[in-house]
């Protein structure tokens, strides 16, 4: 029995520091066992990084200009104007950067 007394402080099985470490224990080891498995589940179900570009979709596009069924810029500045969002001065200057940029 007297094994279990450390300095005064009794450290045996039935002890609350016996108690609240082994709790402790148990608990972070719960917590490891369980990051573990779902890490495991992740790496064996992570599909191939072919299967994931497909399922992303079309790579974006990089050319300049509006795509199939969306307005041009000049479209854009003209539905503009015409609500009422820009005054003249601002349209006619940008109508005119655009037509600049538009020849190259």
């Amino acid at each position: 029995m007297h094994w279990f007394w450390n300095n005064g402080w009794y450290t045996g099985p039935g002890s609350f520091w016996g108690f609240a470490l082994g709790g402790l224990l148990n608990l972070v080891l719960m917590v490891a066992v369980i990051a573990l498995v779902v890490w495991v589940v992740r790496v064996i179900w992570r599909p191939d990084a072919d299967e994931r570009a497909d399922r992303a979709g079309p790579p974006a596009r990089l050319e300049a200009g509006p795509g199939p069924g969306e307005p041009s810029a000049l479209e854009l500045l003209n539905r503009r104007y015409a609500k009422g969002e820009i005054d003249r001065e601002t349209y006619l200057q940008m109508k005119r950067d655009l037509e600049e940029r538009a020849e190259p």
